[in-house]
């Protein structure tokens, strides 16, 4: 979080930050009723399949299953099928329903309202760091225009530069050969 705290000047970065600093109460709320979900079908696993699968024989190696299921590591599909043919295929069909379109839509949806909300907020209300970004911007803008004005002015008269007679000294060969090696 610090990281992004430098990053804050950028306006896509703060509305992130406000984002997830936003949807903070949602998403613990959506997080336990995606682990009460999970553990339901590790615990349904576990009940259907626990004697004849070895994926689903403990409760806790069913949750690491399901929840690798989830992640899309396998689903021993043809496994399940054949310890129950109408059970196994209902099984898959409706943990991969019940995950994916509710619980991942669920937190998406999540997201995008917090999105929504703080790129709002930002919007209605700028931050010091966005003012300061604000500010940063037109400097820079302002001075680049400003010697980019001066480059174009000089560039059509060829003037050279001639130093004053007191400015100018004389190096020794040792001094020019010890400055050429710095270089």
């Amino acid at each position: 979080m610090k990281f992004l705290r430098i990053l804050k000047f950028n306006k896509h970065i703060s509305i992130m930050a406000k984002s997830i600093s936003m949807s903070k109460g949602p998403m613990l709320s959506y997080s336990m009723v995606f682990i009460v979900v999970l553990m339901g079908f590790a615990m349904m696993g576990h009940m259907i399949f626990g004697s004849s699968a070895y994926m689903f024989s403990t409760f806790p190696r069913s949750l690491v299953n399901i929840f690798e299921m989830i992640l899309g590591k396998g689903t021993n599909y043809h496994e399940l099928e054949t310890i129950d043919r109408f059970l196994g295929p209902f099984f898959i069909f409706i943990y991969f329903f019940s995950m994916t379109v509710f619980l991942i839509n669920i937190f998406i949806a999540i997201i995008n309202d917090s999105f929504t909300e703080a790129r709002e907020i930002l919007e209605q209300e700028p931050t010091e760091d966005s003012e300061m970004a604000d500010f940063i911007r037109e400097y820079t803008t302002a001075m680049l225009k400003e010697i980019s004005d001066e480059l174009r002015a000089s560039y059509g008269k060829k003037k050279r530069y001639m130093p004053d007679s007191h400015q100018v000294t004389s190096y020794s060969k040792e001094v020019k050969e010890r400055d050429f090696f710095l270089y």
